[in-house]
């Protein structure tokens, strides 16, 4: 599924092209994500202004998936969060959580929207087999929270993680068929290492 970075589109044209391009490709969905630049390449500052034109362009054909953080996010509050889903919610199709590594943590996350008003579908987004280093890499930089602080810690989900070449998230996905509540399923992230899969 493609993801686009509201922050990093430059204009109007160049959205509509790509659409374009992708619904001649059969893509039927996309991702979209505000972005981590500091100041916005065009006219998208948020993902919510970016789905808009894409509703707008496509007609609606396109179905459009959003970002859901269970630990939080380095730059917005949790009611920030929550506020904005909840505002994306009437163009949007379903929200994947962002990576995270706390099965309870997913769960807790989906009921909470559940409890907010938000009714759409929420997949758990998982890391896939991915090199090790560029997990951790990625981990940081997405900010992904109180999950991560396994590293400092050095217990039994870091030597998980720091043992061997790549990391499997075969014992989260586990945890999580068990305690699939409010969950529409597992959205494995590759991280463009679709050798490793």
């Amino acid at each position: 599924m493609p993801h686009l970075a509201a922050r990093s589109i430059a204009d109007r044209s160049r959205l509509a092209k790509t659409l374009r391009d992708f619904e001649s490709a059969g893509i039927e969905e996309v991702f979209a994500i505000s972005g981590d630049a500091a100041r916005p390449a065009g006219p998208y500052a948020t993902s919510l202004d970016l789905m808009e034109d894409i509703a707008d362009l496509t007609g609606g054909r396109l179905a459009i998936g959003i970002a859901g953080y269970p630990e939080g996010h380095p730059q917005r509050t949790a009611v920030e969060l929550l506020d904005s889903l909840l505002a994306k919610q009437h163009l949007a199709a379903n929200v994947v959580t962002q990576m995270c590594f706390s099965a309870p943590a997913i769960t807790a996350f989906a009921a909470l929207l559940r409890q907010e008003g938000l009714d759409l579908p929420v997949w758990a987004g998982v890391p896939g087999r991915v090199p090790r280093a560029r997990l951790i890499s990625l981990a940081a930089k997405i900010g992904v929270g109180p999950s991560l602080k396994f590293i400092s810690r050095k217990g039994p989900l870091a030597r998980r993680l720091l043992s061997g070449d790549a990391y499997s998230s075969e014992r989260l996905i586990g945890e999580l068929s068990v305690s699939r509540a409010g969950l529409a399923g597992i959205h494995l992230f590759t991280f463009n290492n679709l050798g490793l899969v």
